[in-house]
């Protein structure tokens, strides 16, 4: 069974956002295909722009208020029916590059690529929680879309691939394929934006239209926040799996199951 991840990043200042939308790799085919069927007129899905009515993609394409809404509601029944999980990292900036070493970045890279892994981690804790195996349990086999335009993407890219010289044994996921896209071409990623605008508006306190769509109740669909704390940082300087076996029952009591927008 193999895994896609399409990736997102939002935030402000010093706070960065990485989201990352996951399904299984069939289910984001179907995803890919029912959603650009969904957008009829409207190029992607921009969450910046859903409540801009003098410019954006939805004005460009004539939607009213109302016809927006409607859009969104199939989008988010989209979601719900194809993707399994949507993860963000939160991390600042700031305190990830003070408590590094120039040899702790060049396993795991900058704030953004740390953050990139962290999701990656999630997603291994996601599909292989309840196997019977003994920790760690086998490698997941991941496809990643990272969307284009971060000045550190290329160096994400970069690690994520040398993870695969690593012995199979000592692997928490194996790279099928990674590479970048746009929004534009790729649904998973304009889902991705959806994600991390709804938690930057969560993290700042305000309420987002988007809500009911990536927090919907009785849904399978979940979302989880890692916070890249500084105890986190230091866990991680003494390897992966250590700090996912200490974690892994950690994630499956604190993933967000889905609650009714406030």
């Amino acid at each position: 069974m193999a895994v896609d991840l399409g990736y997102d990043e939002g935030g402000a200042g010093d706070t960065l956002l990485v989201s990352t939308q996951i399904a299984i790799t069939e289910q984001a085919r179907k995803l890919k295909r029912h959603w650009k069927s969904a957008l009829g007129e409207v190029e992607y899905f921009h969450s910046k722009d859903l409540e801009n009515f003098t410019h954006g993609v939805f004005t460009k394409a004539g939607l009213d208020a109302t016809e927006r809404q409607q859009l969104l509601k199939k989008l988010g029944k989209i979601i719900h029916r194809h993707l399994t999980l949507g993860i963000t990292a939160k991390i600042s900036k700031k305190l990830y590059d003070s408590m590094t070493t120039n040899e702790f970045r060049s396993r795991w890279g900058t704030a953004y690529t740390f953050a990139v892994n962290m999701c990656l981690l999630g997603a291994y804790l996601e599909f292989r929680m309840g196997d019977e195996k003994d920790f760690p349990w086998p490698a997941v086999d991941v496809n990643v879309l990272l969307e284009a335009g971060h000045r550190h993407c290329g160096q994400a890219l970069q690690i994520l691939n040398e993870g695969n010289k690593v012995p199979l044994k000592k692997r928490f996921v194996t790279i099928l394929s990674a590479g970048l896209g746009s929004k534009k071409d790729h649904p998973i990623l304009q889902a991705a934006d959806m994600l991390a605008y709804t938690e930057w508006q969560d993290i700042s306190s305000r309420l987002s239209p988007l809500y009911p769509v990536m927090y919907r109740f009785t849904s399978r669909y979940r979302t989880a926040r890692v916070d890249c704390t500084a105890e986190l940082i230091n866990e991680m300087n003494q390897g992966a799996f250590r700090w996912l076996e200490k974690r892994r029952q950690y994630w499956d009591t604190n993933r967000r199951h889905p609650v009714t927008a406030p």
